[in-house]
């Protein structure tokens, strides 16, 4: 739930947490079981998907980052590689829809109801 918040440290706390399972998993069934695989390869899942969630907190920070320091949205995609749909979703989580300078692509429903 820490890390899902961004509280800071969770990560490292899941990961210690991770060892000490491994540990005992080790421990407890050896290293040949298929307890101590099944056990590895949830903790690599786990350290895979935190590493891909913290990747793209910090992709969005640059966003809001960089948007703020007056980049268009098509320039803060290209320096960050990443598409310029990625952008508008990432100004858009941080409450920043509307805000000048940002032009939001209408979507069709929109057009349609106008």
């Amino acid at each position: 739930a820490d890390l899902d918040a961004g509280e800071e440290g969770a990560a490292s706390q899941l990961a210690q947490l991770e060892t000490q399972l491994l540990d005992l998993s080790r421990s407890a069934y050896g290293t040949a079981g298929p307890e101590y695989a099944a056990d590895r390869a949830a903790a690599q899942a786990d350290a895979e998907r935190i590493i891909a969630e913290e990747t793209a907190r910090a992709k969005a920070a640059d966003v809001v980052r960089l948007f703020k320091e007056g980049k268009r949205v098509s320039q803060v995609a290209e320096q960050l590689g990443i598409g310029r749909a990625s952008v508008y979703r990432a100004l858009e989580q941080a409450g920043l829809r509307g805000v000048q300078g940002a032009r939001f692509p209408e979507t069709r429903e929109m057009q349609r109801e106008q």
